[in-house]
Parts: C-alpha cells; sequence; structure tokens
C-alpha cells in the first residue's frame, strides 16, 4: 500500500490509501465528538444524531436514499459512537465512489434530520442499548466509570437515551447539537482505492472542502476535573450476571503520559501476565484450581487517563477463595516491581509486535481505514499507519516508572 497525507483549507485531515488490488472502494469519517459531550438533558444525544445523520439531507431528501444507493452497489454503512468520538464508514464498488461520496458528504453538510425516521432509529437504539447492558464487559465498564469523578464527563452513563428524542423538539435539538460540533476541523477522515492519489483527491477534496469549520475549542474537553483520584481507588464491586460466569477483574486509571505511550511502556506488564509458560501466573493459579484463563490490556484516551487491566475467569474452587487469588496476584505483580527488567526479554516483545504489525490488516480494509479515521486525531503523520511501532524502541525507565 500507498499513503499520503493532507490537510485541506477548512482544516480537515485526508489519509489516501492507494492498494492497486482493492475491490472496493472505502470511507472513513470520524467526528471528534461522542457520548461525553450530551447535554445533561439529552442523554444519548451524540448516538441518535449518528444514526439520524443518514436519514436524508438537502440533496437527497429521501430518508433511505444512502441505504438504497448502497445495495444497487455491493455496498455497506455503519456508524459507531464512543465517549469522544463518532465514526462512519460506507465501501461501494469502484464505478460509485464519486456519487457515494456525494451523498456522504451531503449527510454532514445539511442534514435534515427527518422526524418520520425517529421512531424506528429510537426502537434500534434501544434494542441496542438492551444488547449492551446484557453484556458483561460493558456492564463491568460502565459500573467501573461511574464510580469515578462524576464531574468529569466521560462519567455519563453511554447508555442512556432522553425521552425528549420522540417528541417534537428532536429535530430542533439534533440541528443545534450537529451545528455545534461537526465542523470539518473536528473531522478527519481516510479514503481506501485503487485509483491513484491524484485521481482520489479530485473527487475527495471538492467535496469535503465545501463542509464548513467551527470555532468550539474542545482540545481540553475532560481533561479537567481529572477523572482519576486516590479517592476513587481501592473499590471493590461484587456484581451479579446476567449469565453462568465467574469472573476476578482488576482494573486501574491514572494520568495520561506521553512518555508512556511513546515508550510503550504497559506492554511489558501485558505481556507478563498474559504469558501461558511453565513460570506464568497463569500455569501457578491453574495447578491450583483456582482459574482457567487471564488476558491484561491496557488502553487510553489521548491526554486525559490512561488505563490497565486484566480478568482471570475462576474455577468454582477459585471463586470460594477469590482472596486467595488476589494475594497470588498481587504478590506476583509486587514480584514484577521489584525485578530488574531483562533486555533480552524486550527485545523480544519488540520483536513480537513488530511482526505482529507487518502481518496484520491485509485483508479487513474496511477495519484498516476506521482504525487510522481516529488515529489522525492523536498521532503524527508518520505514524498513523504504524501508531510507531515501527520506529520505537523499549527503554527500561519509562517501563519501571509505568509499573509502579
Amino acid at each position: 500500500r500507498e499513503y499520503l497525507y493532507s490537510v485541506l483549507p477548512n482544516k480537515m485531515k485526508i489519509f489516501y490509501i492507494f492498494y492497486k488490488d482493492a475491490e472496493k472502494r472505502a470511507v472513513a469519517l470520524t467526528v471528534n465528538v461522542g457520548s461525553a459531550m450530551d447535554p445533561p438533558e439529552d442523554q444519548g444525544l451524540a448516538h441518535f444524531c449518528a444514526q439520524m445523520v443518514f436519514m436524508g439531507s438537502k440533496q437527497y431528501p429521501t430518508e433511505n436514499a444512502f441505504d438504497v444507493f448502497l445495495s444497487k452497489n455491493c455496498g455497506y454503512t455503519n456508524a459507531e459512537t464512543s465517549s469522544l468520538f463518532t465514526q462512519y464508514v460506507f465501501e461501494c464498488e469502484p464505478k460509485a465512489l464519486y456519487e457515494g461520496l456525494k451523498m456522504f458528504t451531503d449527510f454532514f453538510a445539511s442534514p435534515l434530520f427527518l422526524l418520520t425516521a425517529a421512531s424506528k432509529e429510537i426502537k434500534n437504539i434501544e434494542s441496542e442499548l438492551s444488547s449492551r447492558r446484557k453484556n458483561e464487559k460493558e456492564r463491568l465498564g460502565a459500573i467501573s466509570f461511574q464510580h469515578l469523578n462524576k464531574l468529569n464527563p466521560l462519567t455519563k452513563d453511554s447508555q442512556a437515551l432522553s425521552d425528549a428524542f420522540a417528541g417534537p423538539k428532536a429535530g430542533e435539538i439534533l440541528k443545534e447539537f450537529h451545528d455545534k460540533y461537526y465542523g470539518a476541523n473536528l473531522m478527519c477522515a481516510v479514503v481506501y482505492s485503487s485509483f491513484p492519489f491524484k485521481e482520489q483527491q479530485k473527487i475527495v477534496e471538492p467535496l469535503f472542502s465545501s463542509l464548513p469549520m467551527k470555532t468550539i475549542d474542545i482540545s481540553n474537553f475532560g481533561v479537567d476535573p481529572p477523572i482519576y483520584g486516590e479517592e476513587y481507588c481501592g473499590r471493590l464491586f461484587q456484581i451479579v450476571p446476567t449469565k453462568n460466569m465467574r469472573q476476578l477483574s482488576f482494573f486501574w486509571i491514572f494520568p495520561f503520559s506521553q512518555e508512556f505511550y511513546d515508550a510503550r511502556a504497559s506492554a511489558y506488564m501485558e505481556t507478563l501476565i498474559n504469558h501461558e509458560g511453565e513460570s506464568s501466573l497463569l500455569t501457578l493459579l491453574k495447578k491450583k484450581a483456582l482459574i482457567t484463563n487471564i488476558a491484561a490490556s491496557s488502553g487510553f484516551e489521548y491526554k486525559i487517563y490512561a488505563s490497565f487491566s486484566f480478568s482471570v475467569v475462576l474455577t468454582e474452587k477459585g471463586e470460594k477463595e477469590w482472596l486467595d487469588v488476589v494475594e497470588i496476584i498481587v504478590s506476583y505483580l509486587t514480584m514484577i516491581q521489584n525485578t530488574p527488567i531483562p533486555d533480552h526479554f524486550l527485545r523480544e516483545i519488540e520483536t513480537m509486535m513488530k511482526l505482529n504489525f507487518a502481518f496484520s490488516w491485509k485483508d479487513e480494509y474496511l477495519c484498516f481505514a476506521q482504525e487510522l479515521s481516529s488515529a489522525l486525531f492523536l498521532l503524527p503523520p508518520r505514524e498513523i499507519v504504524s501508531e510507531g511501532i515501527t520506529t520505537f524502541n523499549f527503554s527500561t525507565k519509562p517501563i519501571e516508572d509505568y509499573n509502579k
């Protein structure tokens, strides 16, 4: 693949991908607005807006015009909302790219927010939220965040849906929210195509350049007051699951550090906890018949916080003796903190990360484009594709600081 980065006069960032063997064309657009920006009286508005945007525009007023167009051109579309971002994607046959992108752009420029479509979309959202509430991972995440600093907007209930959306003022509420946040300077897009760059730019840039800028500044949104703090640590939540399962989970949240991110400081702890060899934590707890599986992961919301978590699947014995499991895990983590980091192990992790990158995303082009459209907000252009994996080198000091 070949890549080209561009910034339009309206400050919209575009990332072009040329792949000569691409069978379809894909476009992913991410807007820097999500459920954390929902007004207190209109919870669920970012999600509702994401569903309603495609329900008619000034040039294409028919409610399902985009879906009909894509179905005729072997296409697909979807929208997703997280705390800080809303992502839109679509794919289609090569011959349909210009018309598809023209329709796609007009939904962001002049959506109609037809109330005739509201009731159907509300039902779709309610069905989605009902499914999420039954998902144990979603439930655990929601509980964890709702017991952090409630003055921080990221602790809002992302599974709420205001009754106002079913009323006569729904269109006004949507338009006000859209007018406030849906600016080109708050958007990043990725175009994936077999067309040469000049041809892609000729199609894309006149359309996306027509989108207006917004004056709102959200560069420090969610930073203050901090979502984390000592008063929110050391808490125990006992949750009754919706299905038969036994799980013990640990969750840490702390300030975001660019140094930790650049050094991939979490990778060392993740690798040791996920290790399945003879001397691993998993093997020890399995021999004691306390657990059957373990999984660790890390994450971040850029500039706002970083997190580290891992879960173990308990046996019946492990459920009864869960305090013993906690004691063993704490002892293991303390050992990691107090043991010098072997350089050869870091080199091994580094090599595996680079190999995983080299052999990833060969076919999942739509997911690839979607990932990159959000990465455009967070990373310098040269690191957008690799997330810096091909150029970084592990350093012991930031890893030791992270482990503490």
